[in-house]
């Protein structure tokens, strides 16, 4: 029984080559069975229990999200009474980063090259900086603007979340340190994926050039080859009239 348990395990691996599946039937990644990082990254690995192209897959719906929270908070601010039309404005322009960088996951997901790749790396460093300048210019702005001994999210018709400064800023400094900290772990999980993917395509380009080189090789040895028969055949050709006489 265990020549043929060997047997038919090497059948599978050599049909899984031959369909271009980097991996053997019977080893299955933990992403839902999908097999859907490359062997090059497969001993990678975010937040140490995904795989690591899943993990960036994971970090960009997550930029989406954050973009999306973010975006619809500071919009519903509009109808706050209590804050300025320019402080949303404001909010908004400090804010284009964060899209920006969701735009660069959106191409990342549809296509994973060595741009898109880069792309995702930049999109977390866009996340970081338009975070950090929210909570800067939402600090100015509560501080030295906003002239109310309280801060009331909401509006007239739903009511208002009352806060005071102390407890605003507490969780504001939070959050975006909790997201910041999260983010440059990010940086360096994106960085890993497109570096490790960048150096295995070295090897890859050398060894075409060297397929190419080889062909190019076999077709000169062919030539001669085809050039010394010919000159043989001649030869015979002039001598067999010669023996004739």
């Amino acid at each position: 029984m265990e020549p043929s348990k060997k047997s038919s395990s090497k059948k599978s691996v050599a049909k899984s080559e031959e369909s271009g599946n980097p991996y053997g039937e019977t080893d299955m990644c933990c992403c839902c069975l999908c097999q859907c990082q490359e062997k090059e990254v497969k001993d990678l690995s975010c937040c140490g229990c995904l795989p690591i192209k899943c993990g960036v897959i994971t970090i960009g719906a997550l930029t989406i999200a954050i973009a999306f929270l973010i975006g619809v908070e500071t919009f519903y601010g509009l109808l706050n009474e209590y804050t300025d039309w320019w402080y949303i404005v404001v909010c908004f322009v400090l804010l284009a980063p964060l899209f920006v960088g969701t735009a660069f996951f959106i191409a990342f997901f549809g296509k994973d090259t060595e741009g898109t790749r880069t792309l995702a790396f930049t999109a977390c460093q866009l996340t970081i900086i338009a975070v950090t300048l929210l909570c800067i210019w939402n600090t100015i702005y509560f501080l030295y603007f906003y002239k109310k001994d309280k801060v009331y999210f909401g509006n007239t018709e739903t009511g208002y979340l009352t806060l005071t400064k102390r407890q605003y800023f507490f969780f504001c400094f939070f959050i975006t340190a909790a997201i910041d900290a999260s983010y440059m772990y990010f940086v360096c999980v994106t960085a890993a994926y497109s570096d490790r993917l960048k150096e295995k395509k070295i090897p890859e380009t050398m060894m075409d050039a060297m397929k190419d080189m080889m062909e190019e090789m076999m077709e000169e040895k062919m030539e001669e080859m085809m050039e010394e028969k010919m000159e043989g055949m001649d030869e015979m050709m002039m001598e067999e009239p010669a023996a004739m006489e």
